[in-house]
């Protein structure tokens, strides 16, 4: 009899533990979209400012034959 007690009880608190941790997958899950739509945001504006980079980056081959050029 105590056998069988302490296998329901050892049951129970391991159902207790797993129940705990799925609890804890399903609120980290249900904040994914949230956590996407922020690195989203952060990748446009990085993709902003590649695009000045870029900009500067072809200036400054110009800049260099116009100055040849003025010479």
């Amino acid at each position: 009899m105590k056998t069988s007690l302490r296998i329901v009880l050892i049951t129970a608190l391991c159902a207790g533990l797993a129940a705990c941790g799925a609890d804890k997958a399903i609120k980290s899950a249900n904040e994914i979209p949230a956590k996407m739509d922020e690195t989203n945001k952060g990748m446009a504006g990085m993709l902003e400012e590649m695009k000045k980079t870029t900009s500067g980056v072809h200036d400054q081959s110009l800049l260099i034959p116009l100055e040849n050029l003025l010479k």
